[in-house]
């Protein structure tokens, strides 16, 4: 629970350091996923991911790292709609499945765009390491930021402040359990 802890008190300290170019940075990804109709959130929440790796690093970041990734928008796409859809059947049969089926593939485009492996390995390297990284603690992570973000849009501005965290910390959960394959 102190690693939890520790990664969100980085990640909200880092969205403080620079909360104006991170709230921009929401707006811009929270309109171009929606108009692209949840199409480009895989490449939208690693850009907002890449604001805070350069936060840490003391560069400022700018909205151009948004799309850092673009690139790679099909495969990320695809692990996007395989995800979503398995996620969303799950919802509809019965909300557990749902539940632990992101808690499954949370690393997914993390795996395809930090380490180059395919739609197919990225989905099973994110498995492997929520497996053998505390499964358990990751479906209960997943409530977690489910709620928060659930909160956070409820209270619309909120989202301006959920939805980069989440991103950052999932990459910063990322960057400590990714395992080499």
């Amino acid at each position: 629970m102190d690693r939890i802890t520790e990664i969100a008190e980085k990640v909200v300290k880092m969205y403080l350091k620079e909360p104006v170019a991170v709230i921009v940075g929401a707006l811009v990804a929270l309109v171009l996923t929606v108009v692209t109709f949840g199409l480009l959130a895989p490449v939208m929440f690693l850009g907002l991911a890449e604001f805070f790796r350069k936060i840490e690093k003391g560069e400022k970041p700018v909205i151009n790292d948004l799309f850092i990734h673009l690139n790679k928008f099909i495969f990320l796409a695809v692990i996007g709609l395989i995800s979503g859809a398995t996620i969303f059947l799950g919802m509809v049969l019965l909300i557990i499945p749902a539940f632990l089926a992101a808690a499954l593939w949370i690393y997914a485009p993390f795996y395809h765009a930090y380490e180059g492996k395919g739609i197919i390995d990225s989905l099973k390297m994110s498995a492997k390491t929520a497996i053998s990284k505390n499964y358990l603690g990751h479906v209960v992570l997943i409530l977690a930021l489910g709620l928060v973000n659930a909160v956070g849009s409820a209270l619309w501005i909120g989202t301006l402040f959920t939805f980069p965290v989440t991103a950052g910390f999932v990459y910063y959960l990322y960057m400590q359990n990714r395992i080499a394959e």
